[in-house]
């Protein structure tokens, strides 16, 4: 017929964008394509590819499913056993290891066509996978989170997919490490795929965490994800935690700003201490341990003020206000050589700065 005619040139044409890698012009054509044969399991395939290659997994899935059921009902056991694989692929990469390993489960019992162990194989590399995935888990809940990102690297060299590597980067950031990249692979989640609540709420944290302290940024990404998924409890304590943090650095800045520098000391020990947000090797760490360095200074404490500049320089090993911070206590101790020695320190990691310049030769007066 005329329409059977359409729908095979429709779908001629978008085989040959996606063997182009012209990915998102094929979807359109196999959509067109399954408007007039919405029972075609070659565009159902196809597209399933096309998503696929274009990192919209749950699409992918959907396709694939719909691929599958068509191919058994037309006893074409090829093309199911196509599609079951190529699904089992697509929910391992998103992390849905139960769904990959009885999508394969019920292939073997199904009484299909499979002519060689390789089907097999696979269910039982993605038990195993599963069962790393539980464990990595496990380093998580209990805060082992050195432990855990290995076990979630391990995953992804598996290519076990956006999930793991969510989850990878969300106990490198509990270990204060990554922050840039963090960042940047957030964004990008978001961009392809905006229901990924698991990237706002990293991304929320991440934003809380940089030197300038964006909480208020990062509020709003865990406001997103609740407004999707009001029982999700990990992400409840996160936006607690930041606004309690918020309030509480707001209040030792004005604290500090009106003199009253042992109720600002109070109040940045709150934002650091209250909760376990902040990780000790993190920029915004670095930032309130100086804050409340600066504070302790103006209540004569140079040692307490010491001792912050130094855990400081602990959370960021380059961050220049510790550097000047720690000088200034020195030289409050009456330890000229010291303050010079920490400067000279600082010139060698920036070696053109002329406010380190300048305040060396302070020291030498």
């Amino acid at each position: 017929s005329a329409e059977q005619s359409a729908a095979g040139g429709l779908l001629k044409q978008a085989n040959n964008k996606r063997e182009g890698k012209q990915y998102r012009e094929a979807v359109q054509l196999y959509s067109k394509c399954l408007s007039i044969d919405k029972d075609s399991a070659e565009a159902l395939r196809g597209r399933g590819e096309c998503w696929s290659a274009l990192g919209a997994f749950q699409e992918a899935i959907k396709d694939y499913k719909e691929c599958q059921t068509v191919a058994e009902k037309t006893k074409n056991d090829a093309c199911a056993l196509s599609c079951a694989r190529s699904l089992m692929d697509m929910y391992r990469k998103t992390g849905r290891f139960e769904e990959s390993i009885s999508t394969g489960a019920n292939v073997l019992k199904s009484g299909l066509n499979v002519d060689d162990g390789s089907l097999e194989e696979e269910v039982e590399r993605i038990r195993y996978a599963y069962h790393i995935f539980q464990n990595a888990e496990e380093d998580e809940r209990e805060k082992r989170y050195a432990d855990a990102v290995v076990k979630y690297t391990q995953l992804l060299e598996m290519d076990c997919g956006e999930r793991c590597e969510i989850a990878r980067a969300r106990c490198s950031l509990s270990l204060g490490e990554n922050l840039t990249q963090i960042l940047k692979f957030t964004l990008e989640v978001i961009r392809r795929d905006d229901s990924r609540v698991d990237a706002h709420a990293l991304r929320g944290r991440a934003l809380c965490l940089t030197a300038d302290g964006d909480f208020e940024n990062g509020i709003k990404f865990f406001k997103h994800v609740l407004s999707q998924n009001p029982d999700d409890t990990k992400t409840m304590r996160l936006f607690k935690d930041a606004k309690k943090i918020k309030l509480a650095l707001e209040n030792a800045r004005v604290a500090h700003q009106n003199r009253k520098f042992a109720e600002a000391v109070e109040m940045f020990t709150e934002a650091l201490e209250s909760t376990e947000f902040i990780p000790e090797k993190s920029p915004v760490c670095a930032r309130i341990l100086v804050e409340r360095a600066n504070s302790y200074l103006r209540l004569n404490e140079a040692e307490k003020c010491a001792t912050d500049a130094t855990l400081a320089l602990y959370a960021v090993d380059d961050y220049k206000p510790a550097y000047f911070t720690l000088s200034n206590a020195h030289l409050k101790l009456k330890e000229p050589q010291k303050a010079k020695g920490v400067l000279e320190t600082l010139q060698k990691i920036l070696p053109d700065d002329a406010e380190t310049k300048s305040r060396i030769e302070k020291c030498k007066l």
